[in-house]
């Protein structure tokens, strides 16, 4: 078991160049899809047992980003600054 957000050894990883052109709206879906054909690629590796903690690639703990936390703020609707263009 991991107890931290987005850590853990590596199953399946791949890249994907976000275009200029492109909102969260508009990527989702393709990331989406992306990882759940990784998924459904790894899905026998991991049932059969070849696929474990031990056997998948570790993180590189130096590639490490750090977000921001995220608060309440951040949910609030401030129309008079939010549009929809």
């Amino acid at each position: 078991t991991v107890s931290a957000m987005d850590a853990g050894p590596i199953v399946a990883q791949t890249t994907y160049d976000v275009k200029t052109t492109e909102t969260a709206t508009t990527v989702l879906p393709t990331l989406f899809e992306i990882g759940t054909d990784l998924l459904l690629q790894q899905l026998p590796a991991i049932f059969s047992g070849a696929m474990t903690m031990e056997t998948a690639t570790p993180q590189n703990e130096n590639d490490i980003v750090m977000a921001p936390l995220i608060d309440s703020t951040e949910g609030q609707l401030q129309f008079w600054k939010d549009t929809a263009t």
